[in-house]
């Protein structure tokens, strides 16, 4: 049987605790969870909400952060490139039921 070894040799990460790795870190290093209190997205209710503190589109917050991956590994492009883009939105049905019950 043949062994499959994956190497991780960049990352990076965007949150609402941060928009890059290192912003992360530091907001967890402080303490900082990056979650807010809003209105407007339920009627007559305030939410807390982990928003992506960020102006533009998350399609162009994705690019910048391929970007800085492509830019820390010297790549000319992400030919034979693995991306894994993730979201944390895991649980969200059940966080709604008891939400709105």
């Amino acid at each position: 049987m043949q062994q499959n070894s994956v190497f991780i040799t960049a990352f990076e990460s965007a949150c609402c605790a941060g928009l890059n790795s290192q912003a992360l870190f530091e907001a967890i290093c402080a303490h900082q969870s990056g979650i807010g209190c809003y209105e407007g997205y339920v009627h007559d209710k305030v939410v807390a909400l982990g928003k992506i503190p960020h102006e533009d589109s998350l399609k162009r917050l994705l690019h910048q952060v391929c970007e800085a991956v492509r830019i820390q590994r010297g790549l000319e492009d992400f030919h034979d490139t693995l991306l894994v883009v993730g979201s944390s939105v895991g649980g969200m049905q059940r966080t709604e039921e008891i939400f709105f019950s």
